[in-house]
């Protein structure tokens, strides 16, 4: 019994809830997640990370920016990302890594942002890096406005302390022209408390079987029967008494 304790609080320590490492399209990945440094506290940054590399890409479709629209696309197109998508963690020298295309248009970090990253590959991985200086924004975009510039360079920012939050790009003077705050405080504050649930295998198993008899329902009775489904099948005897009560 002991055994079987202890193989099963393995087998449940391995099943607990952590952040998804292997997140977002690579080419709108944020350098935290890329790094593996991507906290609970700061995801909604990592969003605007990715609205930043989008918000680069509408740029570019204005003709004074890319007169040429073969020419557009997204403004970080790597080919591979440290430490996921390589066998060596630190075979990134001779192919066009996700972090070295970033740092080619923002340039490369400070020590002090290097400092701040807590995962040793990481920061060796970083310091090896050619060092690159920031593109000229303008250049990139001559078409693009002071404000426009300025927020993309916010959300593109490598440190997440130093990147613009939601509330503040909402503030920011670029979208002063189409806000409308009454509008957007018309609905109430959504809030999704299923993502901080607890699930263990059993139920998480349960869940996806309830989904997969949504779109089969000529599945559910051999599902039921499996006893895989155990709380379903609770749910479906009360709703069978009820409706014969009914009758």
């Amino acid at each position: 019994k002991k055994a079987k304790r202890k193989k099963y609080m393995e087998k449940k320590k391995k099943m607990e809830r952590k952040i998804t490492r292997h997140v977002v399209t690579r080419w709108y990945r944020a350098p935290e997640v890329i790094l593996l440094q991507q906290k609970q506290a700061t995801l909604s940054a990592v969003d605007m990370w990715s609205i930043g590399a989008i918000f680069a890409e509408l740029m570019q479709m204005q003709r004074e920016n890319k007169p040429d629209p073969t020419k557009r696309g997204p403004i970080f197109p790597g080919d591979s990302c440290f430490p996921l998508s390589i066998k060596d963690s630190m075979d990134y020298a001779s192919r066009v890594d996700q972090m070295q295309v970033i740092f080619d248009v923002i340039g490369s970090p400070d020590d002090t942002e290097i400092a701040k990253i807590t995962d040793e590959k990481a920061r060796k991985y970083l310091r090896n890096l050619p060092q690159r200086k920031k593109k000229n924004m303008k250049r990139l975009f001559p078409g693009g406005d002071k404000n426009g510039l300025d927020l993309l360079l916010q959300l593109l920012m490598f440190d997440v302390d130093k990147r613009i939050t939601v509330d503040e790009a909402l503030e920011h003077p670029y979208l002063k022209p189409v806000r409308d705050p009454a509008h957007e405080r018309a609905k109430k504050p959504v809030t999704f408390s299923f993502e901080s649930a607890q699930l263990g295998q059993k139920k998480l198993r349960e869940l996806i079987l309830e989904e997969v008899i949504k779109y089969n329902k000529f599945d559910e009775e051999r599902l039921i029967k499996s006893g895989a489904m155990p709380n379903y099948k609770k749910m479906k005897e009360k709703e069978a008494k009820l409706a014969a009560k009914q009758k």
